[in-house]
Protein backbone atom coordinates (compact mmCIF):
# COMPACT_ATOMS: atom_id res chain seq x y z
CA UNK A 1 0.00 0.00 0.00
CA UNK A 2 1.71 3.59 -0.57
CA UNK A 3 2.18 5.48 1.53
CA UNK A 4 -0.77 8.07 1.15
CA UNK A 5 -2.77 5.33 2.25
CA UNK A 6 -1.06 4.65 5.79
CA UNK A 7 -3.06 6.85 7.67
CA UNK A 8 -6.12 5.44 6.77
CA UNK A 9 -5.08 2.40 7.08
CA UNK A 10 -3.99 3.15 10.74
CA UNK A 11 -7.31 4.77 11.13
CA UNK A 12 -9.04 1.44 10.73
CA UNK A 13 -7.23 -0.55 12.83
CA UNK A 14 -8.22 1.99 15.54
CA UNK A 15 -11.75 1.88 14.68
CA UNK A 16 -11.75 -2.15 14.74
CA UNK A 17 -10.04 -2.15 17.82
CA UNK A 18 -12.65 0.09 19.41
CA UNK A 19 -15.36 -2.24 18.22
CA UNK A 20 -14.20 -4.73 19.66
CA UNK A 21 -13.44 -3.21 23.02
CA UNK A 22 -17.03 -1.99 22.90
CA UNK A 23 -17.85 -5.19 22.25
CA UNK A 24 -16.13 -6.87 24.64
CA UNK A 25 -17.50 -4.17 27.30
CA UNK A 26 -21.11 -5.23 26.51
CA UNK A 27 -20.29 -8.65 27.24
CA UNK A 28 -18.70 -7.84 30.46
CA UNK A 29 -21.84 -6.03 30.99
CA UNK A 30 -24.04 -8.40 30.31
CA UNK A 31 -22.51 -11.68 31.73
CA UNK A 32 -22.28 -9.31 35.24
CA UNK A 33 -25.84 -8.66 35.16
CA UNK A 34 -26.50 -12.48 34.22
CA UNK A 35 -23.99 -13.74 36.52
CA UNK A 36 -26.24 -11.48 39.15
CA UNK A 37 -29.28 -13.06 38.06
CA UNK A 38 -27.94 -16.43 38.71
CA UNK A 39 -26.93 -15.58 42.27
CA UNK A 40 -30.27 -14.47 43.22
CA UNK A 41 -31.51 -17.69 41.77
CA UNK A 42 -28.94 -19.80 43.38
CA UNK A 43 -29.50 -18.14 46.80
CA UNK A 44 -32.99 -18.94 46.93
CA UNK A 45 -32.16 -22.64 45.76
CA UNK A 46 -30.26 -22.33 48.96
CA UNK A 47 -33.54 -21.20 51.00
CA UNK A 48 -35.26 -24.07 49.39
CA UNK A 49 -32.44 -26.69 50.70
CA UNK A 50 -32.41 -25.03 54.13
CA UNK A 51 -35.93 -24.93 54.76
CA UNK A 52 -35.93 -28.74 55.23
CA UNK A 53 -33.11 -28.10 57.59
CA UNK A 54 -34.91 -25.33 59.37
CA UNK A 55 -38.30 -27.42 59.81
CA UNK A 56 -36.11 -30.39 61.24
CA UNK A 57 -34.65 -28.66 63.67
CA UNK A 58 -37.99 -27.17 64.90
CA UNK A 59 -39.29 -30.48 64.81
CA UNK A 60 -36.46 -31.86 66.93
CA UNK A 61 -37.17 -29.08 69.53
CA UNK A 62 -40.88 -29.99 69.51
CA UNK A 63 -40.15 -33.66 69.97
CA UNK A 64 -37.68 -32.93 73.34
CA UNK A 65 -39.90 -30.24 74.61
CA UNK A 66 -42.78 -33.08 74.31
CA UNK A 67 -40.51 -35.89 75.78
CA UNK A 68 -40.62 -33.71 78.59
CA UNK A 69 -44.05 -34.50 79.23
CA UNK A 70 -44.07 -38.27 79.82
CA UNK A 71 -40.66 -37.66 81.48
CA UNK A 72 -42.37 -35.67 84.01
CA UNK A 73 -44.99 -38.14 84.88
CA UNK A 74 -42.41 -40.90 85.32
CA UNK A 75 -40.23 -38.36 87.41
CA UNK A 76 -43.93 -38.14 89.71
CA UNK A 77 -43.48 -41.75 90.64
CA UNK A 78 -47.45 -41.67 90.98
CA UNK A 79 -49.44 -43.08 87.60
CA UNK A 80 -46.24 -42.69 84.93
CA UNK A 81 -46.45 -44.06 81.64
CA UNK A 82 -43.21 -45.84 80.96
CA UNK A 83 -44.66 -46.94 77.23
CA UNK A 84 -45.34 -43.06 76.84
CA UNK A 85 -41.82 -42.23 77.69
CA UNK A 86 -40.19 -45.08 75.52
CA UNK A 87 -42.48 -43.80 72.50
CA UNK A 88 -41.33 -39.86 73.32
CA UNK A 89 -37.75 -40.84 73.06
CA UNK A 90 -38.40 -43.18 70.03
CA UNK A 91 -40.14 -40.28 68.33
CA UNK A 92 -37.21 -37.46 69.47
CA UNK A 93 -34.70 -40.36 67.88
CA UNK A 94 -36.21 -40.13 64.96
CA UNK A 95 -36.32 -36.61 64.64
CA UNK A 96 -32.93 -36.67 65.59
CA UNK A 97 -32.28 -38.68 62.19
CA UNK A 98 -34.59 -36.98 59.76
CA UNK A 99 -32.50 -33.79 60.84
CA UNK A 100 -28.97 -35.17 60.64
CA UNK A 101 -30.20 -36.63 56.97
CA UNK A 102 -31.40 -33.28 55.74
CA UNK A 103 -28.22 -31.30 57.16
CA UNK A 104 -26.10 -33.97 55.10
CA UNK A 105 -28.16 -33.61 52.10
CA UNK A 106 -27.52 -29.86 52.48
CA UNK A 107 -23.71 -29.41 52.60
CA UNK A 108 -24.18 -25.47 51.90
CA UNK A 109 -25.88 -25.00 55.36
CA UNK A 110 -24.33 -23.47 58.01
CA UNK A 111 -25.05 -26.02 60.45
CA UNK A 112 -23.22 -29.51 60.33
CA UNK A 113 -24.12 -32.87 61.59
CA UNK A 114 -21.31 -32.34 64.10
CA UNK A 115 -23.37 -29.55 65.92
CA UNK A 116 -26.45 -31.51 65.17
CA UNK A 117 -25.02 -34.49 67.12
CA UNK A 118 -23.41 -32.37 69.96
CA UNK A 119 -26.54 -30.83 70.62
CA UNK A 120 -28.49 -33.82 70.43
CA UNK A 121 -25.64 -35.42 72.85
CA UNK A 122 -26.97 -33.26 75.71
CA UNK A 123 -30.33 -34.41 75.61
CA UNK A 124 -28.71 -37.91 75.77
CA UNK A 125 -27.20 -37.00 78.84
CA UNK A 126 -30.75 -35.85 80.03
CA UNK A 127 -31.91 -38.98 79.23
CA UNK A 128 -29.10 -40.64 81.62
CA UNK A 129 -30.27 -38.28 84.75
CA UNK A 130 -33.32 -39.28 84.48
CA UNK A 131 -32.54 -42.86 83.98
CA UNK A 132 -30.44 -42.62 86.85
CA UNK A 133 -33.19 -41.39 89.22
CA UNK A 134 -36.20 -43.58 88.12
CA UNK A 135 -33.40 -46.96 88.75
CA UNK A 136 -32.21 -46.04 92.15
CA UNK A 137 -34.18 -46.52 95.09
CA UNK A 138 -35.01 -43.55 97.25
CA UNK A 139 -32.98 -41.93 99.68
CA UNK A 140 -29.58 -43.17 97.91
CA UNK A 141 -27.41 -40.52 97.53
CA UNK A 142 -26.29 -40.55 93.75
CA UNK A 143 -30.24 -40.30 93.12
CA UNK A 144 -30.80 -37.06 91.19
CA UNK A 145 -33.06 -34.73 92.28
CA UNK A 146 -36.45 -33.60 90.01
CA UNK A 147 -34.97 -30.28 89.48
CA UNK A 148 -32.03 -31.70 88.46
CA UNK A 149 -33.61 -33.86 85.94
CA UNK A 150 -35.33 -30.47 84.59
CA UNK A 151 -33.05 -28.61 84.53
CA UNK A 152 -31.04 -30.80 82.23
CA UNK A 153 -33.91 -31.31 80.04
CA UNK A 154 -34.16 -27.66 79.62
CA UNK A 155 -30.46 -27.60 79.01
CA UNK A 156 -30.74 -30.34 75.93
CA UNK A 157 -33.84 -27.95 74.71
CA UNK A 158 -31.48 -25.15 74.64
CA UNK A 159 -28.79 -27.12 73.18
CA UNK A 160 -30.99 -28.49 70.34
CA UNK A 161 -32.37 -24.79 69.28
CA UNK A 162 -29.36 -23.77 68.45
CA UNK A 163 -29.59 -25.52 65.09
CA UNK A 164 -32.34 -23.72 64.36
CA UNK A 165 -31.38 -20.32 65.30
CA UNK A 166 -28.38 -20.87 62.94
CA UNK A 167 -30.35 -21.33 59.99
CA UNK A 168 -33.07 -18.83 60.69
CA UNK A 169 -30.16 -15.98 60.89
CA UNK A 170 -29.03 -17.44 56.89
CA UNK A 171 -32.90 -17.39 55.46
CA UNK A 172 -33.81 -14.52 57.06
CA UNK A 173 -30.70 -12.29 55.60
CA UNK A 174 -31.02 -14.37 52.44
CA UNK A 175 -34.72 -14.24 51.83
CA UNK A 176 -36.17 -11.06 53.74
CA UNK A 177 -39.42 -12.49 51.78
CA UNK A 178 -40.08 -14.85 54.02
CA UNK A 179 -38.52 -13.50 57.20
CA UNK A 180 -41.46 -12.76 58.34
CA UNK A 181 -42.76 -15.67 58.62
CA UNK A 182 -39.85 -17.82 60.13
CA UNK A 183 -39.65 -15.40 63.15
CA UNK A 184 -43.28 -16.24 63.50
CA UNK A 185 -42.49 -19.99 63.43
CA UNK A 186 -39.62 -19.37 65.51
CA UNK A 187 -41.39 -17.68 67.93
CA UNK A 188 -44.49 -20.45 68.56
CA UNK A 189 -41.78 -22.92 68.88
CA UNK A 190 -40.37 -21.04 71.81
CA UNK A 191 -43.59 -20.21 72.97
CA UNK A 192 -44.28 -24.45 72.88
CA UNK A 193 -41.25 -25.12 74.65
CA UNK A 194 -41.91 -22.02 77.54
CA UNK A 195 -45.37 -23.40 77.78
CA UNK A 196 -43.77 -27.09 78.49
CA UNK A 197 -41.31 -25.35 81.00
CA UNK A 198 -43.85 -23.90 82.52
CA UNK A 199 -45.35 -27.20 83.35
CA UNK A 200 -42.07 -28.83 83.87
CA UNK A 201 -41.31 -26.42 86.91
CA UNK A 202 -44.36 -27.75 88.67
CA UNK A 203 -42.97 -31.74 88.47
CA UNK A 204 -41.16 -31.05 91.90
CA UNK A 205 -43.74 -29.88 94.08
CA UNK A 206 -46.22 -32.43 92.28
CA UNK A 207 -44.20 -35.25 92.33
CA UNK A 208 -43.81 -34.23 96.18
CA UNK A 209 -47.45 -33.45 96.55
CA UNK A 210 -46.63 -30.19 97.94
CA UNK A 211 -47.18 -26.41 96.95
CA UNK A 212 -43.85 -24.66 95.07
CA UNK A 213 -41.49 -23.38 97.21
CA UNK A 214 -40.25 -19.89 96.62
CA UNK A 215 -37.71 -20.54 94.35
CA UNK A 216 -40.06 -22.67 92.76
CA UNK A 217 -42.60 -20.06 92.69
CA UNK A 218 -40.15 -17.21 91.51
CA UNK A 219 -39.00 -19.34 88.21
CA UNK A 220 -42.95 -20.06 87.83
CA UNK A 221 -43.63 -16.58 87.67
CA UNK A 222 -40.29 -15.54 85.14
CA UNK A 223 -41.10 -18.44 82.95
CA UNK A 224 -45.06 -17.39 82.54
CA UNK A 225 -43.28 -13.64 82.19
CA UNK A 226 -41.73 -14.55 79.05
CA UNK A 227 -44.27 -16.79 78.02
CA UNK A 228 -46.30 -13.60 78.17
CA UNK A 229 -43.44 -11.84 76.01
CA UNK A 230 -43.60 -14.64 73.47
CA UNK A 231 -47.13 -14.07 73.18
CA UNK A 232 -47.14 -10.08 72.80
CA UNK A 233 -44.30 -10.57 69.76
CA UNK A 234 -46.45 -12.95 68.04
CA UNK A 235 -49.80 -10.63 68.44
CA UNK A 236 -47.92 -7.66 67.24
CA UNK A 237 -46.09 -9.35 64.16
CA UNK A 238 -49.97 -11.01 63.19
CA UNK A 239 -51.80 -8.29 63.32
CA UNK A 240 -50.34 -6.50 60.26
CA UNK A 241 -49.68 -10.27 58.36
CA UNK A 242 -51.13 -10.35 55.06
CA UNK A 243 -52.24 -14.19 55.48
CA UNK A 244 -55.62 -14.78 57.66
CA UNK A 245 -54.77 -18.30 58.33
CA UNK A 246 -52.08 -17.15 60.40
CA UNK A 247 -54.16 -15.11 62.08
CA UNK A 248 -57.01 -18.03 62.58
CA UNK A 249 -54.63 -20.04 63.96
CA UNK A 250 -53.36 -17.56 66.35
CA UNK A 251 -57.17 -17.48 67.31
CA UNK A 252 -57.39 -20.66 67.76
CA UNK A 253 -53.88 -20.79 70.02
CA UNK A 254 -55.75 -17.80 72.36
CA UNK A 255 -58.79 -20.31 72.56
CA UNK A 256 -57.30 -23.02 73.45
CA UNK A 257 -54.01 -22.50 75.21
CA UNK A 258 -54.05 -19.05 76.81
CA UNK A 259 -57.61 -19.86 77.64
CA UNK A 260 -58.20 -23.46 78.36
CA UNK A 261 -54.29 -24.48 79.19
CA UNK A 262 -53.35 -21.63 81.25
CA UNK A 263 -56.64 -22.03 83.01
CA UNK A 264 -56.21 -25.60 83.93
CA UNK A 265 -52.36 -24.68 85.07
CA UNK A 266 -53.59 -22.10 87.40
CA UNK A 267 -56.09 -24.50 88.49
CA UNK A 268 -53.57 -27.26 89.56
CA UNK A 269 -51.44 -24.55 90.44
CA UNK A 270 -54.07 -23.37 92.80
CA UNK A 271 -55.16 -26.95 93.89
CA UNK A 272 -51.43 -27.26 95.20
CA UNK A 273 -51.11 -24.27 97.70
CA UNK A 274 -54.53 -25.96 98.82
CA UNK A 275 -53.21 -28.62 99.48
CA UNK A 276 -55.18 -31.25 96.86
CA UNK A 277 -52.65 -31.77 94.42
CA UNK A 278 -53.13 -34.26 91.39
CA UNK A 279 -50.31 -36.18 90.24
CA UNK A 280 -47.59 -34.89 87.19
CA UNK A 281 -49.49 -37.67 84.65
CA UNK A 282 -52.78 -36.54 85.08
CA UNK A 283 -51.58 -32.47 85.19
CA UNK A 284 -49.38 -33.22 81.71
CA UNK A 285 -53.15 -35.08 80.01
CA UNK A 286 -54.68 -32.34 81.00
CA UNK A 287 -52.07 -29.53 80.08
CA UNK A 288 -50.12 -31.22 77.23
CA UNK A 289 -53.10 -31.32 74.12
CA UNK A 290 -53.71 -27.99 74.40
CA UNK A 291 -50.53 -27.05 73.23
CA UNK A 292 -51.11 -28.45 70.18
CA UNK A 293 -52.62 -25.05 68.90
CA UNK A 294 -49.12 -23.46 69.28
CA UNK A 295 -48.13 -26.31 67.06
CA UNK A 296 -50.57 -25.97 64.46
CA UNK A 297 -49.88 -21.97 64.21
CA UNK A 298 -45.84 -22.77 63.70
CA UNK A 299 -46.68 -25.76 60.89
CA UNK A 300 -49.43 -22.58 59.51
CA UNK A 301 -46.67 -20.16 59.11
CA UNK A 302 -43.66 -22.77 58.04
CA UNK A 303 -46.17 -24.04 55.34
CA UNK A 304 -46.47 -20.49 54.09
CA UNK A 305 -43.25 -19.37 54.08
CA UNK A 306 -41.96 -22.24 51.91
CA UNK A 307 -44.88 -21.71 49.25
CA UNK A 308 -43.74 -17.87 49.25
CA UNK A 309 -39.60 -19.29 49.01
CA UNK A 310 -40.80 -21.57 46.10
CA UNK A 311 -42.69 -19.25 44.49
CA UNK A 312 -39.83 -16.11 44.66
CA UNK A 313 -37.42 -19.11 43.12
CA UNK A 314 -39.73 -19.75 40.51
CA UNK A 315 -39.68 -15.98 39.69
CA UNK A 316 -35.82 -15.85 39.95
CA UNK A 317 -35.13 -18.82 37.23
CA UNK A 318 -37.27 -17.12 35.71
CA UNK A 319 -36.22 -14.09 35.51
CA UNK A 320 -32.19 -15.41 34.78
CA UNK A 321 -33.61 -17.12 31.95
CA UNK A 322 -34.66 -13.98 30.74
CA UNK A 323 -31.84 -12.13 31.23
CA UNK A 324 -29.85 -14.71 29.28
CA UNK A 325 -31.86 -14.56 26.95
CA UNK A 326 -32.13 -11.14 26.83
CA UNK A 327 -28.38 -10.80 27.24
CA UNK A 328 -27.94 -13.37 24.18
CA UNK A 329 -30.30 -10.48 22.35
CA UNK A 330 -28.21 -7.07 23.18
CA UNK A 331 -25.30 -9.09 22.37
CA UNK A 332 -26.76 -10.21 19.18
CA UNK A 333 -28.23 -6.83 18.18
CA UNK A 334 -24.95 -4.76 19.28
CA UNK A 335 -22.84 -7.22 17.15
CA UNK A 336 -24.83 -7.08 13.79
CA UNK A 337 -25.16 -2.92 14.98
CA UNK A 338 -21.42 -3.12 15.05
CA UNK A 339 -21.17 -4.71 11.77
CA UNK A 340 -23.53 -2.49 9.61
CA UNK A 341 -21.78 0.77 11.44
CA UNK A 342 -18.15 -0.67 10.28
CA UNK A 343 -19.98 -1.04 7.08
CA UNK A 344 -22.45 1.30 6.13
CA UNK A 345 -20.29 3.76 7.64
CA UNK A 346 -17.06 3.83 9.07
CA UNK A 347 -15.77 2.20 5.85
CA UNK A 348 -17.46 4.79 3.86
CA UNK A 349 -15.95 7.43 5.75
CA UNK A 350 -12.69 5.93 6.01
CA UNK A 351 -12.64 5.97 1.75
CA UNK A 352 -14.11 8.95 1.80
CA UNK A 353 -11.27 10.22 4.03
CA UNK A 354 -8.78 9.09 2.03
CA UNK A 355 -10.46 11.10 -1.82
CA UNK A 356 -10.55 13.90 1.14
CA UNK A 357 -6.34 13.33 1.08
CA UNK A 358 -5.82 12.95 -2.39
CA UNK A 359 -8.25 15.83 -3.12
CA UNK A 360 -6.33 17.94 -1.33
CA UNK A 361 -3.43 16.79 -1.78
CA UNK A 362 -3.01 18.99 -5.00
CA UNK A 363 -4.03 21.99 -3.57
CA UNK A 364 -1.67 22.07 -0.52
CA UNK A 365 1.96 23.27 -0.56
CA UNK A 366 5.00 21.33 -1.94
CA UNK A 367 6.43 20.95 1.62
CA UNK A 368 3.27 20.46 3.57
CA UNK A 369 2.68 17.39 0.56
CA UNK A 370 6.07 16.10 1.55
CA UNK A 371 5.14 15.50 5.18
CA UNK A 372 4.53 12.38 6.78
CA UNK A 373 1.02 10.48 5.68
CA UNK A 374 1.28 8.85 9.22
CA UNK A 375 0.53 12.25 10.57
CA UNK A 376 -2.86 12.62 11.82
CA UNK A 377 -2.04 16.40 11.14
CA UNK A 378 -2.02 15.78 7.37
CA UNK A 379 -5.98 14.88 7.70
CA UNK A 380 -6.77 18.16 9.94
CA UNK A 381 -5.26 20.37 7.42
CA UNK A 382 -7.26 18.40 4.54
CA UNK A 383 -10.03 19.58 6.60
CA UNK A 384 -9.04 23.21 6.91
CA UNK A 385 -9.06 23.07 3.62
CA UNK A 386 -12.35 21.82 2.62
CA UNK A 387 -14.16 24.26 5.81
CA UNK A 388 -12.33 27.02 3.99
CA UNK A 389 -13.84 26.05 0.52
CA UNK A 390 -16.82 25.23 1.79
CA UNK A 391 -17.25 28.71 3.58
CA UNK A 392 -16.61 30.17 0.58
CA UNK A 393 -19.35 28.35 -1.43
CA UNK A 394 -21.80 29.30 1.74
CA UNK A 395 -21.12 32.81 1.28
CA UNK A 396 -21.58 32.43 -2.94
CA UNK A 397 -24.72 30.33 -1.89
CA UNK A 398 -26.05 33.62 0.70
CA UNK A 399 -25.51 36.02 -2.00
CA UNK A 400 -27.27 34.17 -4.32
CA UNK A 401 -30.17 32.97 -2.25
CA UNK A 402 -30.27 36.71 -1.30
CA UNK A 403 -30.38 37.81 -4.52
CA UNK A 404 -33.58 35.02 -5.30
CA UNK A 405 -35.24 36.55 -2.75
CA UNK A 406 -35.07 40.75 -3.89
CA UNK A 407 -35.95 39.38 -7.69
CA UNK A 408 -38.18 37.99 -5.91
CA UNK A 409 -39.90 41.13 -4.26
CA UNK A 410 -39.22 42.92 -7.03
CA UNK A 411 -40.87 41.22 -9.43
CA UNK A 412 -43.98 41.54 -7.06
CA UNK A 413 -43.48 44.95 -5.64
CA UNK A 414 -44.53 48.53 -8.18
CA UNK A 415 -41.44 50.08 -8.45
CA UNK A 416 -42.49 53.67 -7.96
CA UNK A 417 -44.93 53.37 -5.05
CA UNK A 418 -43.59 50.36 -3.31
CA UNK A 419 -46.96 48.82 -3.32
CA UNK A 420 -48.03 45.87 -4.53
CA UNK A 421 -48.03 45.03 -8.23
CA UNK A 422 -51.49 43.54 -10.54
CA UNK A 423 -49.12 40.03 -10.45
CA UNK A 424 -49.13 40.03 -6.66
CA UNK A 425 -52.69 41.08 -6.11
CA UNK A 426 -53.57 38.65 -8.81
CA UNK A 427 -51.81 36.04 -6.25
CA UNK A 428 -53.21 37.45 -3.65
CA UNK A 429 -57.05 37.77 -4.96
CA UNK A 430 -56.44 33.85 -5.74
CA UNK A 431 -55.70 33.57 -2.16
CA UNK A 432 -58.27 35.40 -0.36
CA UNK A 433 -61.39 33.26 -2.57
CA UNK A 434 -59.82 30.24 -1.24
CA UNK A 435 -60.24 31.01 1.95
CA UNK A 436 -62.42 34.02 2.68
CA UNK A 437 -64.46 33.69 6.15
CA UNK A 438 -67.46 36.41 4.82
CA UNK A 439 -67.11 38.08 1.80
CA UNK A 440 -64.19 39.06 -0.59
CA UNK A 441 -64.29 42.85 -1.39
CA UNK A 442 -62.46 43.98 -4.67
CA UNK A 443 -62.19 47.71 -5.67
CA UNK A 444 -60.50 48.74 -8.46
CA UNK A 445 -60.24 52.58 -8.85
CA UNK A 446 -57.98 55.10 -11.18
CA UNK A 447 -57.37 58.63 -11.05
CA UNK A 448 -59.84 60.59 -12.67
CA UNK A 449 -58.08 62.83 -16.07
CA UNK A 450 -54.60 61.64 -14.92
CA UNK A 451 -53.41 61.94 -18.30
CA UNK A 452 -54.18 65.66 -18.37
CA UNK A 453 -52.09 65.89 -15.45
CA UNK A 454 -49.19 64.54 -17.14
CA UNK A 455 -49.36 66.58 -20.03
CA UNK A 456 -50.19 69.95 -17.80
CA UNK A 457 -47.73 69.33 -14.96
CA UNK A 458 -45.33 67.02 -16.83
CA UNK A 459 -44.46 62.88 -15.42
CA UNK A 460 -42.43 63.49 -12.58
CA UNK A 461 -45.97 65.65 -11.44
CA UNK A 462 -47.86 62.80 -12.69
CA UNK A 463 -45.26 59.98 -10.55
CA UNK A 464 -45.22 62.25 -7.60
CA UNK A 465 -48.94 61.94 -7.64
CA UNK A 466 -49.32 58.09 -7.86
CA UNK A 467 -47.00 57.87 -4.77
CA UNK A 468 -48.46 60.63 -2.72
CA UNK A 469 -51.99 58.68 -3.43
CA UNK A 470 -50.66 55.52 -2.61
CA UNK A 471 -49.80 56.82 0.88
CA UNK A 472 -52.83 58.56 1.90
CA UNK A 473 -54.88 55.41 0.78
CA UNK A 474 -52.85 53.19 2.88
CA UNK A 475 -53.53 55.17 5.81
CA UNK A 476 -57.10 54.91 4.98
CA UNK A 477 -57.40 50.87 4.50
CA UNK A 478 -58.63 48.90 7.74
CA UNK A 479 -55.87 46.27 9.16
CA UNK A 480 -55.48 43.45 6.77
CA UNK A 481 -56.68 45.10 3.77
CA UNK A 482 -54.45 44.73 0.96
CA UNK A 483 -53.42 47.65 -1.80
CA UNK A 484 -51.43 47.45 -4.89
CA UNK A 485 -50.95 49.19 -8.41
CA UNK A 486 -52.40 46.95 -11.51
CA UNK A 487 -51.64 49.58 -14.06
CA UNK A 488 -50.60 53.11 -14.85
CA UNK A 489 -53.09 55.03 -12.74
CA UNK A 490 -55.42 52.15 -11.70
CA UNK A 491 -55.62 50.90 -8.05
CA UNK A 492 -56.76 47.80 -6.47
CA UNK A 493 -57.76 46.96 -2.82
CA UNK A 494 -58.51 43.75 -1.55
CA UNK A 495 -60.10 43.41 1.84
CA UNK A 496 -62.77 40.62 3.97
CA UNK A 497 -66.12 42.17 4.65
CA UNK A 498 -68.62 40.98 6.93
CA UNK A 499 -71.81 42.42 4.52
CA UNK A 500 -71.34 43.29 1.45
CA UNK A 501 -72.76 46.79 1.71
CA UNK A 502 -68.90 46.79 3.45
CA UNK A 503 -67.24 46.99 0.78
CA UNK A 504 -68.72 50.11 -0.31
CA UNK A 505 -68.46 52.04 2.42
CA UNK A 506 -64.71 51.25 2.17
CA UNK A 507 -64.69 52.71 -1.48
CA UNK A 508 -66.47 55.81 -0.53
CA UNK A 509 -64.18 55.94 2.39
CA UNK A 510 -60.77 55.85 -0.38
CA UNK A 511 -63.15 58.16 -2.65
CA UNK A 512 -64.05 61.24 -0.37
CA UNK A 513 -59.87 60.50 1.32
CA UNK A 514 -58.68 61.54 -2.26
CA UNK A 515 -61.26 64.04 -3.14
CA UNK A 516 -60.96 65.86 -0.04
CA UNK A 517 -57.49 67.08 0.22
CA UNK A 518 -56.12 68.23 -2.90
CA UNK A 519 -52.36 66.59 -3.44
CA UNK A 520 -49.05 69.10 -3.47
CA UNK A 521 -47.38 67.97 -6.73
CA UNK A 522 -47.90 71.30 -8.56
CA UNK A 523 -45.48 73.34 -9.09
CA UNK A 524 -47.28 76.42 -7.81
CA UNK A 525 -50.43 74.88 -5.76
CA UNK A 526 -51.53 71.80 -4.64
CA UNK A 527 -53.95 70.15 -6.93
CA UNK A 528 -57.47 68.81 -6.39
CA UNK A 529 -57.75 65.23 -7.62
CA UNK A 530 -60.77 62.64 -7.61
CA UNK A 531 -61.01 58.86 -8.70
CA UNK A 532 -63.56 56.44 -9.90
CA UNK A 533 -64.47 52.87 -8.10
CA UNK A 534 -65.46 49.78 -9.24
CA UNK A 535 -66.59 47.51 -6.72
CA UNK A 536 -67.65 43.51 -6.50
CA UNK A 537 -68.40 41.32 -3.64
CA UNK A 538 -68.32 38.19 -3.56
CA UNK A 539 -68.52 35.04 -0.86
CA UNK A 540 -68.55 32.44 -3.97
CA UNK A 541 -65.13 29.95 -4.28
CA UNK A 542 -65.49 28.36 -8.00
CA UNK A 543 -62.32 27.64 -10.21
CA UNK A 544 -61.72 31.02 -12.34
CA UNK A 545 -63.55 33.20 -9.42
CA UNK A 546 -60.09 35.48 -9.54
CA UNK A 547 -59.50 36.59 -12.59
CA UNK A 548 -63.54 36.95 -13.21
CA UNK A 549 -63.81 39.19 -10.15
CA UNK A 550 -60.64 41.58 -11.00
CA UNK A 551 -62.67 41.86 -14.54
CA UNK A 552 -66.09 42.60 -13.00
CA UNK A 553 -64.54 45.29 -11.01
CA UNK A 554 -62.55 46.91 -13.77
CA UNK A 555 -66.06 46.98 -15.84
CA UNK A 556 -68.05 48.37 -12.77
CA UNK A 557 -65.14 51.03 -12.41
CA UNK A 558 -65.27 52.16 -16.53
CA UNK A 559 -69.26 52.55 -15.60
CA UNK A 560 -68.42 55.06 -13.05
CA UNK A 561 -66.56 56.69 -15.47
CA UNK A 562 -69.08 56.96 -17.61
CA UNK A 563 -71.79 57.88 -14.92
CA UNK A 564 -69.55 61.34 -14.40
CA UNK A 565 -66.42 60.09 -12.37
CA UNK A 566 -65.88 60.86 -8.92
CA UNK A 567 -67.84 58.31 -7.81
CA UNK A 568 -68.40 54.32 -6.63
CA UNK A 569 -69.93 52.24 -8.93
CA UNK A 570 -71.03 48.05 -7.32
CA UNK A 571 -71.09 45.39 -10.01
CA UNK A 572 -73.53 42.59 -10.70
CA UNK A 573 -72.11 39.57 -9.77
CA UNK A 574 -73.52 36.74 -11.01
Amino acid sequence: MSGRFRLTAHLNRLINGLLVVAALATGCGMALIVRQAHEVSASLQLTLAQLPVYSQALRLVEAISAERGPTNAMLGERDGDPQALARARALSDERFAQLRQAVQGCPECSVTAEQVATGYDSLRQARALADQRLNLPAGDPARPTVGQVVNAMFQASDANFRAADFTLQDLAVRTPGIAACLVNTKLASRLRDTAGRLGSLLTPALQAARAPTADERELLQQTQGRLNQLVDLLRGNLEGAAANAERERFQQLRERYLGQGLEYYQQTLTALLAGQPSSAAAFARGYVPTMASILDLRDTALSLAEREAARLAREAHLRLLLTIAAALGILLALGTGLLLLKRRLLSPLLANTQRLLTLTRRHRPASDVADDEDDPRTLFAAFEQLERELQQADLLRQERDALIAELGVRAETDYLTGLANRRAFERQLAQGVARTPHYLAVIAFDIDHFKRINDTYGHPAGDLLLRHLAQRCSTLLREGDRLARIGGEEFAVLGDVEQPEDALALAERLRQGIADTPFAVGPTEALPVTASFGVVVTAQRQEGAPLRLLAQADAALYRAKHRGRNCSEVAEVG
